[in-house]
């Protein structure tokens, strides 16, 4: 009996050591997860005895996107007043609302909540991208589409240094101020006033989260932003804070159809209830502190043209750092694993000849 066991718990290990050591994640990968994922409420406020045509449409609908979106929902009775719907934040921040006389009205709120332009356009690509880079500019004279490229330019350079290889390209959105009206649900949950008058420049990656605050105003400069994209492709493990970085998300829509090829995409499926004990686990662990600032870690800042030069020379001698490096870490995990298959096996070999 004692030896049955013991071969189910080396097996076991053994399973455990070789999906530790081929799985690992970056900070991107898990955000496609449900870990932390911020939740938006959707009450139904008004008098459900008078408005019950209303109350069981929205039951329906509001069931099916708490599956298919991070939205939950509420009932809220209040005598005698008109049925209408609202939206908050995690935080209990207003994001939006509508009044509500039928059935199309509630399916109209949905579509507002999680299907602008910006929404859809994430919706319809987000297995294909590596992270949305969406500047709400603010005037005609606003340069943030050119700093977008710059920054671009210096990501693809630097990309190979990352803890692993990026397949997808980063997607520039550009919203100019006239149509900030259609984003309201998306710049409410930012934090942002739809009537501002400064430009914002966000970082958008997985389920709709947010790599970091929106850069606005006299905040906004290229070294900032290229700190956020590269954030996201380090390793989980590298020691910084995740929990912002997980948790701050706009309402998004996520079906059977994204999981699907998000897992085609990646190659896992973050669904899986074994990869999100896994991803759990790292996240449980305590980040390395190092001061007091937000982020524990915090990617450095290169200036391409005076490290790197402008040449291909550089690039070739970055990609043959990178695959020496990556073979290195390759060998001591190889190493790693065939020390503990060995000594699990030492150990089984001595009981089954003790038994």
């Amino acid at each position: 009996m004692i030896l049955k066991k013991f071969k189910l718990l080396l097996f076991l290990l053994f399973i455990t050591v070789i999906n530790g050591f081929a799985c690992r994640f970056t900070i991107r990968d898990i955000g496609y997860s449900r870990i932390n994922q911020q939740n938006y409420l959707v009450s139904f406020k008004g008098d459900t005895l008078k408005y019950a045509y209303l109350l069981r449409d929205f039951k329906k609908l509001a069931y099916t996107y708490s599956f298919t979106s991070n939205t939950n929902y509420e009932i809220s009775h209040q005598t005698n007043l008109p049925a209408r719907l609202e939206c908050l934040n995690s935080s209990g921040d207003f994001i939006f609302s509508k009044s509500i006389d039928r059935g199309d009205d509630i399916r109209s709120f949905y579509n507002s909540l999680l299907f602008s332009p910006l929404q859809q356009m994430m919706y319809n690509n987000i297995n294909e991208v590596f992270a949305f880079v969406v500047a709400f500019s603010s005037d005609g004279n606003d340069k943030s589409g050119i700093l977008i490229d710059k920054v671009l330019m210096q990501f693809d350079i630097i990309s190979p240094n990352l803890d692993k290889e990026i397949h997808e390209n980063i997607m520039k959105i550009i919203i100019p101020s006239k149509k900030w009206s259609k984003e309201k649900v998306v710049l409410r949950s930012l934090g942002i006033k739809p009537d501002s008058s400064q430009s914002v420049i966000a970082v958008f990656y997985g389920r709709g989260r947010l790599a970091d605050k929106p850069l606005t105003g006299s905040n906004i400069s290229a070294d900032r932003l290229l700190n956020q994209l590269v954030i996201l492709g380090t390793d989980c493990e590298c020691g910084i804070d995740l929990s912002p970085l997980l948790h701050n998300a706009i309402p998004l829509n996520w079906d059977k159809r994204i999981s699907q090829l998000t897992a085609d995409m990646l190659g896992f499926d973050v669904e899986n209830p074994l990869i999100l004990i896994e991803m759990g686990q790292i996240l449980s662990k305590e980040p390395i502190e190092t001061g007091k600032s937000k982020f524990l870690f915090a990617p450095q800042t290169i200036d391409l043209d005076r490290v790197l030069g402008k040449g291909d020379k550089s690039k070739e001698m970055i990609a043959a750092k990178v695959e020496q490096e990556s073979g290195l870490r390759s060998s001591i995990i190889t190493v790693i694993a065939i020390a503990l298959v060995i000594i699990l096996s030492g150990i089984f070999i001595y009981l089954k000849q003790k038994n």
